[in-house]
């Protein structure tokens, strides 16, 4: 089947039918139509930085900027999207670096019972541990699929997806065919009252590429498989989902000749006297699945195994986030939250929450397998080497009407050796942080931080602040600064000013950026220390 065709020739073909067929409604045309799409561009001007050692490169400035135009008419829909790197920013693989191409492009036609997509589309088969195409910009991640995607709804309660294509991998596609196919079924509505709902879900991927590598019975098919359940009603939810994989030898496994397996179970429940617990438990066994067997990062992954931890957004809780070991990992985290009423003792007048959160992982309970990396392990045992936990307890309240803040303390552990390299010893450390919102007057709002983390290990005790002025026009300005005090003494400063109005967004700043892992869902890129200006703006319309 060839996979490559021109797609804007079947889009104008099908346009100009549809168009033909439209001549005898009561609406003209192009009252049914419809563009839309969006343009965001991110600049960064580098200067060299004594201080953290950064040194700008050739072409001071470096952009990233990506322009995408949709276009919809009845039960058809297309688009494309164009890719720029004038060079791209620093820590974003070469791969990207002074091109300009078309990436994106497909027609898609729809219908209630059925949709068909020709050329790129994204997709996720339930959690996304068996399969998940999508689009992170901040991390350079896009694998998109590039092929044919059908989804069907016979009937309400069932929903099929299938599709066959190839991946992108940078500004190419990868070698491997990809087939997949998932299925959902809702059971019907159970309970006294029918508002339990119960839904199964079944998906299989398949990998097809040719191989020249030199070792013994090398799978050239990799075959993935995944069954999940989930019941839902008004107070508790469980998700309960497994993947397995065939045996699949790569280079970011040391060619291993070992099957993969994923366990998620996930459980919430909300109280009707204000408050709700949520559990999550995780085992992963050499679940790395990419479309390329030579691949070594998180671009051209088939599946997606985020950080089940607290996604943190302050300064100091950001130096160690936890990347996913997908070779040998289990754990999980529990989050509990509680409400107090207002005019209660704790609550007072406007009522207050209390929220927590822990999270811990381990290693998988292994044995090695002779003097080879591959290795055995127990299905639910624990290992004895501890990767990454921490907890968090945060305390939100409003005073006033014009006054709010957020207190929150951090315990953690990070096992650096494992989790980043470049370390010898494991880091403890405790953060406290103080978030206090002032609304000065009807247009205008102050938000204030105070944070520091204290440890005996790595660079030591660090403290931030951060102040943040924002008008009900839309106009924002901040400023940050983020400074490790004992050891390096350097201050990573951030000044800048923001405009939102309806679909335009602007942002530029000066900021002085360390070195470090840039994590999203626990999927991480390295960035490199940068000192310069940066620019962002965006339109959608």
């Amino acid at each position: 089947m060839k996979l490559y065709f021109n797609v804007f020739s079947l889009a104008v073909l099908c346009l100009f039918s549809t168009c033909l067929l439209a001549q005898d409604s009561t609406k003209k045309w192009y009252h049914l139509s419809n563009f839309y799409g969006g343009i965001e561009s991110n600049i960064q001007y580098y200067v060299d930085d004594n201080k953290t050692g950064s040194i700008a490169p050739v072409k001071k400035m470096a952009s990233n900027t990506y322009f995408n135009l949709n276009y919809s008419f009845k039960f058809i829909e297309a688009g494309i999207q164009v890719e720029n790197y004038n060079p791209r920013l620093q820590g974003y693989s070469s791969q990207y670096d002074s091109i300009t191409k078309l990436v994106h492009r497909f027609v898609r036609f729809k219908h209630k019972l059925a949709q068909i997509t020709i050329g790129n589309f994204y997709e996720q088969f339930g959690q996304g541990y068996l399969f998940r195409a999508y689009e992170e910009r901040q991390l350079g991640i896009d694998n998109i699929i590039n092929g044919v995607q059908a989804i069907i709804t016979p009937i309400k309660q069932l929903r099929v997806k299938s599709f066959y294509g190839k991946q992108r991998n940078f500004m190419t596609l990868s070698p491997a065919n990809i087939f997949g196919i998932d299925g959902e079924y809702d059971i019907a509505n159970l309970g006294k009252n029918k508002n339990t709902l119960i839904t199964l879900g079944f998906g299989y991927i398949q990998k097809k590429q040719t191989v020249d590598i030199p070792l013994p019975n090398f799978p050239s098919t990799i075959n993935a498989f995944g069954a999940r359940l989930k019941l839902t009603n008004n107070r508790y939810n469980v998700t309960a989902e497994y993947v397995s994989k065939s045996i699949e030898p790569d280079f970011q496994n040391a060619y291993i000749y070992k099957k993969g397996s994923t366990f998620l179970l996930t459980q919430s429940y909300t109280s009707p006297k204000g408050w709700g617990a949520n559990i999550t438990l995780r085992r992963l066994e050499n679940m790395d699945f990419k479309s390329n067997y030579s691949s070594t990062d998180a671009v051209a992954s088939l599946n997606y195994l985020p950080a089940l931890t607290k996604q943190q957004s302050y300064l100091v809780a950001n130096i160690y986030p936890y990347n996913t070991q997908w070779l040998a990992e289990i754990g999980g985290q529990a989050d509990y939250f509680y409400y107090f009423k207002k005019k209660s003792t704790v609550g007072g007048k406007y009522g207050a929450k209390l929220a927590i959160n822990f999270s811990t992982y381990y290693n998988l309970d292994t044995a090695r397998i002779g003097n080879t990396k591959n290795f055995t392990s127990k299905a639910i045992a624990v290992g004895k080497q501890k990767l990454f936990s921490d907890i968090n307890i945060s305390f939100e309240k409003r005073w006033t009407k014009t006054v709010k803040s957020t207190l929150t303390y951090i315990h953690l552990y990070y096992n650096k050796p494992i989790l980043q390299e470049g370390s010898v010893t494991a880091v403890k450390a405790d953060m406290v942080i103080a978030d206090v919102t002032f609304k000065l007057n009807s247009t205008l709002s102050l938000r204030t931080e105070l944070q520091h983390l204290s440890t005996k290990n790595d660079n030591k005790n660090w403290a931030a602040a951060l102040i943040e002025l924002n008008t009900s026009k839309g106009l924002s300005f901040f400023a940050s600064d983020l400074i490790d005090y004992q050891t390096n003494k350097i201050n990573y400063y951030n000044i800048g000013a923001a405009f939102n109005k309806n679909a335009f967004r602007i942002l530029l700043n000066v900021s002085r950026q360390r070195a470090g892992l840039i994590c999203i869902g626990g999927l991480c890129r390295y960035s490199p220390s940068f000192t310069g200006v940066n620019a962002s703006i965006s339109y959608n319309f």
